[in-house]
């Protein structure tokens, strides 16, 4: 996929996040589709449009939702580096890979940004907000992200998922 494409569709990704998705919250929780698209295309495009991806992305994220300047890129650009690091040693094609990315992801977005959070504006949210916002988001992430990851898995790698 070349960058153009690339660019064009991180930007309707992140339009679709910041105006369609808000109103489709489950418990309060909106799913992250940039998150989605960050995984599956570093999976499937491999380290270096992982990274572009990621700081296509991110850079758009920082402007529109604006939490800061260079939090998003710094975010993705961590997630998309660990899951290539490990893109020799997974198992692309099976169920169980998505999902193991999508929570882990999730998981680590919510504390990035809890923290970023608690740094920033001094709050901390209860633990068990907490722990209900990781289930709700983790799963969230998961039963939307799966379809997508085996589309991209069938149209760009020509695998079924197993």
């Amino acid at each position: 996929m070349k960058d153009r494409y690339l660019i064009l569709f991180s930007l309707i990704i992140v339009i679709i996040q910041t105006t369609i998705l808000p109103f489709l919250k489950i418990g309060g929780v909106v799913m992250s589709l940039p998150l989605i698209f960050l995984i599956s295309g570093t999976v499937v495009f491999g380290h270096w449009k992982g990274l572009r991806i990621s700081v296509y992305l991110g850079i758009l994220l920082d402007v529109l939702i604006g939490k800061g300047l260079g939090v998003y890129i710094f975010l993705y650009l961590i997630i998309s580096y660990v899951i290539s690091s490990f893109e020799e040693k997974i198992f692309k094609d099976n169920f169980i890979t998505p999902i193991i990315l999508f929570v882990f992801s999730s998981i680590f977005e919510l504390i990035f940004f809890s923290i970023f959070k608690y740094i920033s504006t001094g709050y901390f949210m209860s633990f068990n907000t907490f722990i209900f916002n990781i289930i709700v988001y983790s799963l969230y992430n998961s039963i939307v992200g799966i379809p997508i990851y085996a589309y991209f898995m069938k149209k760009y790698m020509g695998y079924s998922m197993r």
